[in-house]
């Protein structure tokens, strides 16, 4: 709606007599205003899109702080340390049981 309301305001600034390309269809002052009405609607749509990008980038601060996490040691005074147990298990647990799955294309082992 916005474009095709600046695509008629420079239609009006642009247009010429047929036959003589010099000479304008428009008065002075009607271009001059579509000009400046140009002008209003790029500046509100520059402001507009503008604060949409503070808001992403607000949006965005504000999920990278949720993403950070909580710090547990904050809650139960302890300094948990990460540990290998975990992924060694798992990882234990799926070499062992590749042996016995099953292809889904050909059923074979």
């Amino acid at each position: 709606e916005t474009l095709k309301e600046v695509k008629d305001l420079r239609e009006v600034n642009s247009e010429t007599i047929q036959g003589n390309a010099k000479i304008k269809s428009h008065a002075a002052k009607e271009r001059k205003d579509a000009r400046r009405a140009i002008k209003k609607i790029t500046a509100t749509e520059i402001a507009k899109d503008t604060s949409a990008e503070e808001k992403e980038k607000k949006w965005q601060m504000e999920e990278k702080a949720r993403l950070e996490g909580y710090n547990i040691s904050e809650f139960d005074g302890s300094d948990p340390q990460p540990s290998l147990l975990s992924l060694v298990k798992f990882l234990m647990d799926k070499i062992q049981r590749l042996p016995e799955e099953r292809c889904p294309v050909c059923s074979d082992l």
